[in-house]
């Protein structure tokens, strides 16, 4: 049994994880155990054990019945991906209920921006210096990267953002930024695009058509993405 906010992100979490099919992931943390995000020493685990351990999620199922959760299987539920975001969204309520008419959410890689247009700078990885800013008015910007948690080992980074399919990280991206009217939103599919890289990106902008995606990649190429279609449909500012 948990509270009704913890209800209410979890309920909004099998929802997104659903929506994503599955790029998104809440019981993703033996994953990330075995990996070693968790501790201080990461490394690159053994082939088989990364297939054994995303065979037991996949099989794992988690359930909400009013305020009971259930987990079956080896899974472990994970809400890192999803809580900042709906913190945020809960602080924007609490705020704009007590007539706070302007404010500016920063939350890490979760920004919000309310009651007027607010600059967000976009860190580019390639290069290594703050290379625009989205603009941002009563909405909210996400930002996944490979560069906030990760490890080099044999001369490869490898950052701690895993595909829930392949168990390793994402390779397509390595910067993902969604903007999206709820922070909750926007926190899940930055993290699932960088997972799933084109394949979940592709699936996401037909499952949210209203969002906004900006994407950079390895050799520092940056792409916007707008209503499902490949375009600079949003407000972005170079330096």
């Amino acid at each position: 049994m948990v509270d009704e906010d913890t209800a209410q992100l979890i309920a909004e979490t099998i929802q997104l994880f659903e929506l994503t099919n599955g790029f998104f992931c809440p019981l993703i943390a033996p994953l990330l155990d075995l990996w070693g995000f968790s501790s201080p020493q990461p490394r690159v685990p053994a082939q088989e054990m990364v297939r054994e351990t995303i065979e037991e999620i996949a099989e794992s199922r988690l359930s909400l019945q009013g305020r009971e959760v259930s987990l079956s299987g080896e899974g472990k539920l994970d809400l890192g991906g999803s809580a900042k975001g709906y913190l945020v969204d809960v602080l924007t309520t609490f705020l704009t209920g007590r007539g706070v008419r302007k404010f500016l959410i920063n939350a890490g890689g979760q920004v919000l921006g309310f009651g007027k247009p607010w600059r967000v700078g976009i860190f580019d990885p390639v290069n290594e210096k703050v290379a625009g800013y989205i603009i941002i008015e009563n909405t909210s910007v996400s930002t996944s990267g490979d560069y906030f948690r990760f490890f080099e080992e044999g001369g490869v980074r490898y950052h701690h953002i895993l595909n829930p399919f392949t168990g390793y990280p994402g390779r397509d991206f390595r910067s993902v930024s969604v903007v999206a009217k709820r922070a909750l939103v926007a926190d899940v599919l930055s993290t699932a695009i960088l997972a799933g890289g084109r394949e979940a990106l592709y699936l996401i902008l037909e499952r949210f058509p209203e969002i906004k995606v900006l994407t950079i990649d390895a050799q520092g190429n940056w792409e916007f993405f707008s209503k499902g279609k490949k375009g600079n449909g949003f407000f972005f500012v170079t330096r």
